[in-house]
């Protein structure tokens, strides 16, 4: 049972510092869509669903989720890598090609539907959170090397214990 207990308690340990970790790079990566949004509901006196309406309709959101696949493009090819590298290389391939073409496409024929683009935009934007979540819990759920030394040295001085304890 204390086995179970310790590894719950490491899963939401994992938990709690990738959120923490993908909170920040949230915040700061959605900082300028937050501004703009601030700024088109006050400024031009538009409800707030308007000002999100229109910052998605021009693209913004795309740009912010094209965006924050940055994090998880460099975990890929960071040293040591993040476990499942090509599970996540090809989704941020595939993200980010279908993401530019939307944008440019919107931008090269400005005629898109402005649901399609809404919607598009919001669930880009979603799915680029939820996969940099997954990817940054991923990254905190490996152990370190200086974990795993200890992990060994724990183990030696157990083997040691019981050496001495036959001794007796």
């Amino acid at each position: 049972m204390s086995t179970l207990r310790r590894r719950v308690r490491e899963v939401c340990s994992w938990m709690a510092s990738a959120f923490a970790e993908f909170s920040i790079t949230s915040i700061y990566s959605l900082s300028s869509i937050a501004v703009g949004i601030l700024l088109l509901r006050f400024k031009a006196e538009s409800t707030w669903f308007e000002a999100l309406s229109l910052n998605a309709m021009q693209g913004e959101l795309m740009i912010a989720s094209i965006a924050m696949m940055g994090p998880l493009a460099y975990s890929v090819v960071a040293e040591p890598p993040i476990k499942h590298k090509r599970f996540f290389q090809f989704f941020v391939l595939l993200f980010t090609l279908l993401a530019v073409t939307i944008y440019v496409a919107n931008k090269i024929s400005g005629d898109i539907d402005a649901g399609f683009m809404i919607s598009s935009s919001a669930i880009a934007l979603i799915f680029s959170l939820v996969l940099n979540y997954f990817a940054t819990y991923v990254n905190h759920s490996v152990k370190k090397p200086g974990d795993k030394m200890r992990d060994s040295t724990i183990k030696n001085v157990r083997a040691y214990a019981e050496h001495a304890r036959g001794r007796e």
